[in-house]
């Protein structure tokens, strides 16, 4: 029942919230990673399911440090944080692939 209790929050919570659509971005990044999550925890594409979490959680992250930005530039954090966000997203993305590839090889 609390799934359902959950996806009705996920679905029409932002509406509580004064910025509703970047309320909705939030929710929706955290319930990604929560989804993400329940899914690697005994699955063997763990490493896919943990980067989905990772994903999600910088996606809410920067969702949330959007509103101190407020220069309107993107949800992304590069500009933010100063830091190479799309940079080690991208790694990560290709190291995950490199993973994918080797497993499906040696199956």
């Amino acid at each position: 029942m609390w799934h359902v209790a959950l996806m009705v929050f996920a679905m029409t919570g932002w509406q509580f919230f004064s910025d509703g659509p970047l309320a909705n971005y939030i929710i929706s990044a955290l319930l990604v990673a929560y989804l993400c999550a329940r899914a690697a925890w005994r699955s063997p594409m763990w490493p896919a399911y943990g980067y989905g979490v990772a994903m999600a959680l910088m996606t809410a992250g920067c969702g949330g440090m959007y509103a101190t930005q407020a220069d309107g530039y993107s949800f992304l954090c590069d500009k933010g944080t100063g830091l190479p966000i799309s940079l080690i997203s991208g790694l990560g993305a290709i190291a995950l692939v490199v993973w994918v590839l080797i497993r499906e090889k040696k199956s």
